[in-house]
């Protein structure tokens, strides 16, 4: 398929998702990370203990999504993200990330009340990067089949291990790690690149990887931002959730109005030098 045929969010119309994952939680595009974890917990964790212990392991949970988005950019800025060789390489990514998270948590002891939902936690982890190596072959072997019941192992492991993290406490660890300033800055940018066209967006707004694959080049995503030729605009956006850590965030979006009027989209953002980007956009 020819990637620059579409332009920007024009080319959730035409595009299908293919191989998925996730890091720190979820499933979606060519990975994703962050299920919703279940409401109405609360921490078992107290005292200064524990507040240590919890700042160690979010941050260790926000260093995986990081690395994920690292990853997921340098491949999509040499592979199609929905094709099997970006498939693989992604939840190879992914694997190596959740490794190293392993390895940080493993040095950590939590405090009491709180050791079997961190084992379980820990459990889940691992089975997760089982799951990531049966994905990374099914998409090597382009095994559509084994494809969906790794992707079933790896979303059953991602939303127990993500539901006994929020019980302990883990935000980052259960994909709810961004502070509200910055979910907001991230929504903006989403927004912005969703309502209007801008040439500036090209440099500003979309990470390399996504240039690549919403308009095949810089010079199309110019050309497409200054004459809006084939672009799909929506007046607005609504936002129903998010699911990410570090600078790595995946926005649950709503349009609202003009081509893309109440379609769903899960929005993959990238933060680069600062400045939250879009990295990848999925019809839901």
């Amino acid at each position: 398929m020819t990637m620059s045929v579409a332009r920007g969010w024009a080319a959730l119309l035409v595009l299908g998702s293919a191989v998925t994952i996730a890091a720190c939680g979820g499933s979606s595009s060519s990975i994703t990370r962050g299920a919703t974890p279940a409401s109405g917990t609360s921490p078992t964790t107290s005292g200064s203990a524990s507040s240590a212990f919890v700042s160690q392991a979010n941050a260790a949970c926000a260093a995986s999504y990081t690395t994920y988005g690292g990853v997921k950019e340098t491949i999509g800025e040499s592979y199609p993200l929905t094709g099997p060789t970006a498939g693989a390489g992604l939840a190879a990514g992914d694997a190596k990330a959740v490794q190293t998270e392993i390895g940080q948590l493993s040095s950590l002891s939590p405090p009491p009340g709180s050791e079997a939902k961190f084992a379980d936690l820990m459990s889940q982890l691992r089975a997760r990067v089982a799951a990531d190596r049966q994905l990374q072959a099914a998409a090597t072997n382009q095994n559509r089949a084994a494809d969906n019941a790794a992707r079933a192992r790896l979303d059953a492991a991602i939303a127990q291990g993500e539901a006994d993290a929020a019980q302990i406490g883990l935000s980052a660890c259960a994909g709810k790690g961004l502070s509200p300033q910055e979910l907001a800055q991230a929504e903006r940018a989403a927004t912005l690149t969703a309502t209007r066209n801008d040439p500036a967006y090209c440099a500003q707004l979309y990470t390399p990887a996504a240039v690549k694959a919403q308009f095949g080049s810089v010079s199309k995503c110019l050309v497409a931002q200054r004459t809006g030729a084939g672009t799909a605009t929506a007046r607005s956006l609504t936002f129903a959730g998010s699911d990410g850590a570090g600078d790595y965030v995946i926005l649950h979006a709503i349009a609202h109005g003009g081509s893309l009027d109440g379609k769903r989209f899960s929005v993959f953002m990238y933060k680069q030098s600062g400045q939250w980007r879009v990295q990848d956009i999925e019809l839901a």
